[in-house]
């Protein structure tokens, strides 16, 4: 457990920052979106400064589930890897058609 995604790393923000700029970054050739929006990145600009972001900021992951369910209902399914059904369950909370396109494959 660490303090990721609340102010506590404002100091590693900074220094993440320099990196990023630092960092050659193309534009996605798909929609990538951001933990800390919930929204699909809208340039290479976006993408350095909400990477940083996200480092303060809580993720916003329901958000991103309905965006993507919102921009592509009739074809989107979730697949969640590994143990338990915990993307299926938060999506219940938030919008049960949603957690019904949630599919599970467990390790064997």
């Amino acid at each position: 457990s660490g303090a990721f995604h609340t102010p506590l790393m404002k100091t590693a923000q900074e220094e993440v920052r320099k990196i990023l700029d630092a960092t050659p970054i193309s534009e996605p050739r798909c929609p990538v979106y951001s933990n800390a929006t919930g929204r699909p990145f809208a340039s290479v600009d976006d993408i350095r400064h909400l990477l940083a972001e996200q480092l303060t900021s809580p993720v916003l992951w329901s958000s991103i589930a309905l965006n993507l369910f919102g921009a592509a209902a009739a074809t989107c399914q979730f697949v969640e890897l590994g143990p338990g059904r915990s993307l299926a369950a938060s999506m219940v909370l938030n919008k049960r058609s949603v957690a019904r396109q949630c599919r599970n494959f467990q390790p064997a």
